[in-house]
């Protein structure tokens, strides 16, 4: 084995083993942390990356306290914020996170504007700007209606029908006056009902036919109890008739058992016609 010269004997015994180094923390950034040692080079401590462990930086940590921060679960009230022509606005009391609904477009769904039309059943009903064709009309008025009812216009409507119009359930018009300007009228039922609803049975009011160009009419006299005529000055909105004149009758009553015969006391008014059954005897009533 070689000798050790005197100079490098005294180098080995220079060196201490086992000694103490002292770290600390040096100069501290938002992205790396300088590491100083006591007895050597020191190290600077980068940020962590998507690729490599590292320090937490400044702008991750603010990330995670945020997060921290938040309440979950936590119940938001919403509210309507800013509302134009053709934007609504909602606001909630979770933070400055407001949202502006557009309007809906052809294109994409949206909030109605405005300026909108609003369509039923394929009819646009915009009273501004519409058209209704011969299928639209169809589709509404030819399908079913909500509850089966429809009413058209209001009271301050006129509805004009063009041509034909054909019923074929009940009509009913209330209302003051019915008009029927017509050539023929044409009525199947075989009896007209007068006076419906007005004084009860056997009701004590007066009712007829006014034939208006001659101010002429017809009708029960109640006063009189008997049919009567009135030559003129009768007009269709009179409630009770001025008679000048009656209606004869001709009383023939049948023969009851045993021969005889009662006659009708109704009938007992003057000019009225009373024949006898068993004799054909004729007589006039005279009050």
């Amino acid at each position: 084995m070689a000798a050790v010269s005197g100079a490098l004997a005294s180098d080995i015994s220079a060196i201490d083993s086992n000694v103490t180094t002292n770290l600390a923390e040096g100069t501290a950034t938002n992205t790396t942390v300088k590491v100083t040692s006591s007895d050597g080079t020191d190290a600077t401590l980068a940020s962590a990356s998507t690729s490599r462990a590292g320090l937490m930086s400044k702008a991750k940590f603010d990330e995670v306290e945020l997060n921290n921060k938040k309440v979950t679960n936590a119940a938001t009230a919403l509210s309507t914020g800013t509302v134009t022509g053709t934007t609504y606005g909602i606001t909630s009391d979770g933070g400055s996170d407001d949202v502006i609904l557009a309007a809906a477009s052809t294109t994409k769904a949206g909030v109605m504007s405005a300026t909108d039309k609003v369509k039923l059943n394929g009819i646009d009903t915009n009273a501004n700007d519409y058209t209704l064709t011969i299928a639209d009309v169809k589709a509404v008025l030819g399908g079913g209606m909500p509850s089966n009812t429809l009413a058209i216009g209001d009271a301050n409507d006129t509805i004009t029908i063009g041509n034909d119009l054909v019923v074929t359930g009940d009509l009913t018009v209330s209302g003051t006056t019915t008009t029927l300007d017509v050539t023929n009228l044409d009525i199947e039922d075989q009896f007209i009902n007068l006076a419906k609803g007005l004084g009860g049975e056997k009701g004590g009011i007066d009712g007829g036919i006014v034939i208006e160009g001659q101010q002429t009419a017809f009708g029960w006299d109640e006063s009189a109890d008997r049919w009567a005529f009135d030559y003129e000055g009768a007009s269709k909105d009179q409630t009770a008739i001025a008679s000048d004149a009656f209606a004869v009758t001709v009383h023939k009553p049948a023969l009851e058992e045993g021969g005889g015969a009662t006659p009708n006391a109704n009938y007992e008014k003057d000019g009225n016609i009373y024949i006898a059954p068993k004799t054909g005897d004729i007589f006039i009533y005279v009050e």
